[in-house]
């Protein structure tokens, strides 16, 4: 197996309460809350990644992933004002992938 790790860093206001659907392939796997970290167990593939809330959804990420890897994945609210953003409902969120962490 392989996992695909969401992170989703803590922010001061938007979305603080709420959690966002992250998606696998179109099929919900988990809810992600604020300042939280999720690994989702995956087969070894190619999987389009997606975050969700309420009408809102990110565009696919497309990620390649191999037996015994992590791929790390950010998910966050989307820049400008919530209310602009709630008029383009794929820019309410971003999901991208995250820069690799240097081990200790």
């Amino acid at each position: 197996m392989a996992t695909i790790r969401v992170i989703r860093p803590p922010t001061k206001y938007r979305d603080r309460a709420r959690k966002y659907e992250l998606l696998v392939d179109g099929s919900s796997l988990a809810k992600i809350g604020h300042g939280e970290t999720v690994d989702l167990s995956v087969g070894e593939d190619r999987h389009a990644v997606q975050a969700k809330i309420d009408w809102a959804t990110t565009s696919a990420v497309e990620i390649d992933v191999v037996a015994a890897e992590t791929v790390a994945l950010r998910v966050a609210p989307g820049s400008g004002p919530a209310i602009v953003n709630v008029m383009r409902p794929s820019k309410y969120l971003t999901l991208e992938i995250a820069p690799p962490v240097a081990s200790s």
